[in-house]
């Protein structure tokens, strides 16, 4: 009997921490007004001609970002937000010196709460560079993708990894590219705050 009762109170015991343990991590939540900082490690841009190819060699950038998720049903929301990623130097294959450009990018995103604090998202970005080409060369924006996954640390802190394109057009001043991209893993933190304390059911 005395055997019987130590092990329904262990039994009991792990119940109760495991559902502790639940508990708090369903509290941490992928929610509310987010800002964030991240680090893009996509360096190189892939540009094609009509009749040639050309990698346009860089490294990677640091980024700043606010962003607002929302849950629509259950562990299903979508999220919103802003990044401007800094300066880059780049070598201009092609063109008689080297440039420069930086990103705004906004993006829209799909998220689901895959078990406790992990979650998946995928999205479309539109990216509006500002180039500083030699002569009459120049860069536009277009629309990429992202996909990624990641992990709620505390309620206000979030960490994830990402695989992002984005799509540009660069002129060469003789020519137009067929497409351009930027292609890479990014590493991504943020700090978060739900003002309205409605999103419970999120992550």
């Amino acid at each position: 009997m005395n055997r019987l009762n130590r092990s329904i109170s262990v039994f009991a015991l792990i119940l109760v921490l495991t559902l502790s343990i639940k508990a708090n991590a369903e509290e941490n939540r992928y929610t509310g007004f987010g800002g964030y900082l991240y680090y893009n490690f996509a360096g190189d841009m892939d540009v094609e001609f009509e009749d040639s190819s050309v990698t346009y060699g860089s490294n990677g950038a640091l980024g700043l970002g606010v962003r607002y998720a929302h849950t629509l049903w259950r562990d299903l929301g979508i999220s919103g937000g802003l990044a401007y990623e800094f300066e880059r130097s780049v070598d201009l294959e092609g063109l008689s010196d080297d440039g420069t450009y930086s990103i705004f990018l906004f993006d829209l995103n799909a998220h689901y709460q895959i078990y406790w604090g992990i979650y998946a998202f995928a999205g479309i970005n539109y990216s509006l560079p500002t180039a500083d080409f030699p002569g009459n060369a120049d860069m536009t924006g277009g629309i990429g993708m992202q996909i990624g996954a990641g992990y709620v640390i505390l309620p206000y802190l979030t960490a994830d990894i990402a695989y992002r394109t984005s799509n540009f057009t660069v002129d060469s001043g003789d020519e137009e590219s067929d497409s351009a991209r930027l292609w890479g893993v990014l590493l991504r933190v943020t700090g978060q705050y739900d003002f309205f304390g409605g999103n419970n059911d999120s992550y």
